[in-house]
């Protein structure tokens, strides 16, 4: 089929289709629109990104007598942003049709705003499954006149546990009547269901041609390295849409605030957010409002954005599935796209699963390697923005050195720069070393350590402390060695022969608290002895994820206690 246009569809919706920039119809439409016209059960597995709304869609409206007042065909959807986003795909194809109606039904939104819609008698509804059952026990949707059901993402809603609701839907439903299921997977319960609810179907299967172009990377890589290189991942290519994925929560709200904080423009999307806050930043991503989305697994599938330029896993799926369902976010419409999966020395097994299920080798890249291409790559595009900004070129080093020292916790100065690039040394000399050299030259000063009452409850900041130290006790910020900022009080090391002008400080107010100063005492023998790299790492700019209690190591925070699968359901 070469054309929508030899489809025995209405004029109004070929109209529709031609408005929308369709031409010709993608394999799986050319095959479900048929056999749907015709009554057929359908099993069809497609990746997402491959037109399958349009693919029941056309059918469905096509098929929907304009007089009735009864429910004609309804949709199943596993998340509310799937329902919302195939309600608005259905409108876009009823622009010039008549008399059809449609009605989103979805948990979260107001339960009366539902049931007035309900009362306009609509012929299609697209709902979540326990939403739908929750209508239909109460009386408020009557499937006995149902002619079509359709279930999208067949595989995630039943990994999600709606098996019970969907088996009680369906049961409610005449014996005769047509039953769609799409699915990218096919696994046991999807068999089972087909064996049990359908007659006869006819079975779909996506062409190889139509897999998403998809570039994988897979980075090895510590904990604390993750922040640094998807921040210059982000730099370099300028992506201006992408999504990190992350397994919980928790986790989305921290990688959203450290992002925002070194200046990218980013929302965090996840179930314990309401509708409405879901749907807006939904919309502002849609319109290039925000670049970067973080998100948890539980909200991946209804993040349907045809211009999606990269993939981040910040957190490696414990389920291949999910991965497919992560990545499958990017080159949509028969675009290219890149997803790049950290991941730590413990979870090699994950990557081999992924390439399995993906029939790929990634690309495959370990922390020195990736430190090094990325960082040419940056230092590159650096070279190319000054040779375009000659004029500017002190301004502009100064700021983007100024961005450095932050992101990184370092203090380099313009001459460290200039030594570096008249050396031919590479941007990962100063990578690998910053954090190093920060800490063995702190050592080598003779320097006291003072306890301050100032933390982090106090919304203090190591550029405040310092400032108010420097005016106070009448010093220079060279005089301080170390700031470190805990919750509720500081350490402040300063150079030695100082201390009684930091004691001047005691009783004095910071933001409006008196605050208390006592010399901290000398440091234990085992303080002074070199920091292991994995030590040294985690100081750097990482969003480290810290239990501020205590640090636990990266498998108790990432996993919880109750291990993995508890973990990942009750977080997303």
């Amino acid at each position: 089929m070469k054309s929508f246009n030899e489809l025995e569809i209405a004029e109004e919706l070929k109209r529709a289709i031609s408005d929308m920039g369709f031409t010709e119809p993608t394999q799986i439409q050319s095959q479900v629109i048929p056999a749907m016209l015709d009554g057929h059960d359908i099993v069809a597995q497609a990746p997402t990104g491959t037109g399958k709304t349009c693919a029941f869609a056309l059918p469905i409206i096509t098929n929907t007598p304009k007089e009735s007042k009864d429910v004609k065909s309804l949709i199943l959807c596993p998340t509310r942003e799937l329902v919302i986003q195939i309600a608005n795909e259905f409108k876009k194809f009823l622009k010039y049709t008549e008399n059809v109606r449609v009605c989103a039904v979805y948990g979260g939104q107001n339960i009366n705003r539902q049931l007035a819609n309900l009362r306009k008698k609509p012929q299609i509804i697209i709902a979540t499954p326990g939403r739908a059952l929750d209508h239909i026990e109460r009386r408020t949707i009557k499937l006995h006149n149902i002619e079509c059901i359709t279930l999208d993402e067949a595989d995630e809603m039943l990994d999600m546990g709606f098996k019970p609701d969907i088996d009680k839907i369906l049961k409610a439903c005449p014996k005769y009547k047509q039953l769609a299921l799409f699915s990218a997977t096919m696994p046991k319960q999807i068999l089972e269901m087909i064996e049990t609810y359908q007659t006869d179907p006819i079975k779909i299967v996506g062409e190889s041609e139509e897999k998403p172009q998809i570039e994988q990377i897979a980075i090895k890589c510590k904990e604390a390295d993750k922040v640094p290189f998807i921040t210059d991942i982000l730099d370099i290519y300028d992506y201006k849409l992408s999504i990190c994925f992350c397994n919980t929560k928790k986790r989305v709200d921290e990688l959203t605030k450290i992002l925002c904080s070194f200046g990218y423009v980013a929302e965090g999307l996840h179930g314990d957010l309401k509708q409405s806050q879901r749907d807006k930043i939904m919309k502002r991503y849609r319109a290039g409002e925000i670049n970067i989305l973080v998100a948890t697994d539980v909200v991946a599938r209804g993040i349907d954005v045809s211009d999606i330029d990269a993939i981040f896993n910040f957190d490696p799926p414990i389920d291949e599935e999910f991965y497919v369902h992560r990545i499958g976010r990017t080159a949509r419409a028969k675009k290219t796209g890149i997803a790049y999966t950290f991941y730590t020395k413990g979870q090699k097994h994950l990557i081999e699963n992924f390439e399995r299920i993906t029939k790929t080798n990634m690309k495959k890249m370990d922390n020195v390697g990736a430190s090094k291409d990325f960082g040419s790559k940056k230092l590159a595009n650096i070279f190319k923005t000054i040779d375009k900004n000659r004029e500017n070129t002190k301004e502009f080093l100064i700021r983007e050195l100024d961005k450095y020292n932050k992101e990184n916790q370092t203090n380099y100065t313009p001459l460290d720069l200039l030594a570096v690039v008249i050396d031919g040394n590479s941007y990962m000399q100063m990578t690998e070393s910053k954090s190093v050299n920060k800490k063995e030259n702190k050592s080598e000063i003779p320097s006291t350590r003072f306890f301050v009452t100032i933390g982090e409850m106090d919304g203090a900041k190591e550029e405040e402390i310092s400032n108010f130290v420097v005016s106070k006790a009448k010093i220079t910020k060279e005089d301080i060695v170390d700031i470190k900022i805990l919750e509720k009080f500081s350490f402040v090391e300063v150079k030695k022969g100082l201390e009684q002008n930091i004691l001047s400080l005691k009783n004095l107010k910071f933001n409006g608290r008196k605050i208390n100063v006592e010399v901290a005492g000398e440091k234990s023998k085992s303080s002074n002895k070199p920091k292991s790299k994995s030590q040294v790492n985690n100081s750097k700019k990482s969003g480290n994820f810290n239990n501020k209690k205590g640090n636990k190591s990266d498998k108790s925070r990432g996993n919880g206690k109750k291990g993995s699968n508890s973990s990942r359901s009750k977080n997303k």
